[in-house]
């Protein structure tokens, strides 16, 4: 089953040693296949507060971005990347649990591998849906784990890139995997953190209530 990883995100969130230690402890859960919990990973407590959520209705391409927001900024961000026309291409949701397609296990490989990519990231909390992709993404562009010439400081915007052309490479299907753009919240405190990372988690369970649930 999933676990809580302990402590205050955004007490911590810029020491090098915590950031360090942190991202060894999720590499040895990665290499475990995060204890098999396949599609999902780590659970937190569900709060009364509901955060705002992805809505394909009201956030539209050219608006999703805040225009004088430094993306590179050290912080946490939950992402929402959408599948190309919302077809359901990574799984179907059984019993209240995502099966992966191979394209989906595709996209979950590669959001594992992201900090070999990208040492200044953590990837927290995620979930593959059947069209769409959750996850939190933690950047701390302070860590240089002893990098010489110094690692450059790294966008969520080219994290995000990366994570889709990588994805798109390995599938390698005649047609698009993903949409154009994502959507992106910044997660400002504690509250916030535990509040999307449940709703990430218990997404596969609310599918059918889901913005995105096309009916299949």
């Amino acid at each position: 089953m999933c676990k809580r990883v302990g402590g205050n995100l955004f007490t911590h969130s810029t020491s090098t040693a915590k950031f360090q230690a942190r991202a060894a402890w999720l590499k040895r859960k990665t290499d475990s296949q995060y204890n098999n919990h396949v599609g999902a990973g780590f659970a937190r407590p569900i709060t009364q507060n509901t955060p705002t959520m992805y809505n394909p209705e009201i956030h539209h391409r050219r608006t999703i971005r805040l225009q004088e927001y430094d993306y590179s900024s050290n912080g946490l961000y939950f992402v929402t990347i959408c599948t190309h026309g919302h077809k359901n291409i990574f799984g179907k949701i059984v019993d209240g649990n995502i099966v992966l397609s191979n394209k989906g296990k595709v996209a979950e490989e590669v959001w594992h591998d992201l900090n070999k990519k990208y040492p200044q990231v953590i990837c927290h909390e995620y979930s593959i849906m059947p069209n769409h992709f959750h996850g939190i993404i933690q950047i701390n562009n302070d860590y240089q784990g002893g990098q010489t010439p110094p690692l450059p400081q790294t966008k969520l915007g080219n994290i995000i890139a990366f994570f889709k052309y990588r994805t798109s490479k390995i599938i390698n299907s005649d047609t698009p995997i993903w949409q154009r753009n994502y959507y992106e919240h910044i997660i400002r405190n504690q509250q916030g953190y535990e509040e999307i990372a449940a709703y990430i988690i218990e997404n596969p369970l609310n599918w059918k209530n889901d913005k995105l649930y096309n009916g299949e």
